[in-house]
């Protein structure tokens, strides 16, 4: 914004911004979390059901009115992980109910894309008979037991009991040992030799010389010449003797200082 006023106004131009931050006309902020929007997925499919023909994965006509209601709230809702779940009653293999929740669960999760959801973070699963809510031998647990379930998913908690889990790659911490202290080891101070001799038993404190202090480094100037005996590169010396010039007359500077 500032920029945008400096652009319009000038670099020399003096002004004050005053933002007030508004939540409730922020998009983002005034969107509603995962969790509401899963609890407003399944009231809404508390009240009413989606249902399909028998023995099939086809949508039944009174399922289309719960579908644009679940199609209307996940719009309003930012992008969640749900787990479409279907289930079915006890009636039937089991291998062939579980075939047929899943076929249903697909068939939901189609329905919402048809309807301009984002599907990329749900998945169909079928359940089969595996996961009753009510009794089987009886029409109306076999009803609820025919199901859609919308279950929010997510990050795992974090572990209990205190124990923070570690990243990968970390170590955990292990106690160091404290050093012994008891008679005899290091640490104790009765261990320790008081008398200069004890330490080394050849030693005899009442007979030692001093170190030679005059014995010293040598100098270091006393390191050997350098050695060209050795040097093949070619000399650049005159090979031919240089002449020496003859010495001038006597007369001839007499005569030309004149």
């Amino acid at each position: 914004m500032t920029q945008i006023l400096s652009g319009k106004l000038g670099q020399g131009a003096t002004f004050r911004v005053n933002v007030r931050y508004e939540e409730a006309l922020d998009p983002i902020a005034s969107l509603p979390t995962p969790e509401e929007c899963a609890a407003d997925v399944n009231a809404a499919i508390a009240q009413k059901k989606i249902t399909f023909t028998p023995a099939s994965a086809e949508l039944a006509t009174d399922a289309r009115p719960v579908l644009d209601r679940l199609a209307e709230i996940l719009n309003d809702c930012p992008p969640i992980q749900l787990e479409i779940g279907g289930h079915t009653d006890s009636q039937g293999s089991e291998d062939s109910n579980k075939a047929l929740s899943q076929a249903r669960a697909e068939t939901v999760l189609l329905a919402l894309q048809g309807r301009r959801v984002d599907i990329s973070g749900m998945t169909a699963v079928g359940f089969g008979e595996t996961k009753p809510i009510a009794d089987n031998e009886t029409e109306e647990g076999r009803e609820a037991n025919r199901r859609i379930e919308f279950v929010l998913q997510g990050p795992q908690p974090l572990a209990t009991g205190g124990q923070t889990p570690m990243p990968d790659g970390a170590i955990a911490d292990t106690p160091v040992a404290a050093p012994p202290t008891g008679p005899g080891s290091a640490e104790d101070p009765a261990a320790a030799p008081t008398d200069p001799g004890a330490a080394d038993p050849t030693v005899d404190p009442d007979n030692t010389t001093p170190p030679d202090e005059t014995a010293a480094a040598p100098p270091a100037d006393s390191a050997p010449p350098p050695d060209f005996s050795a040097d093949t590169s070619p000399s650049i010396a005159p090979t031919e003797k240089t002449i020496r010039p003859l010495p001038r007359p006597a007369g001839l500077g007499a005569e030309e200082d004149q």
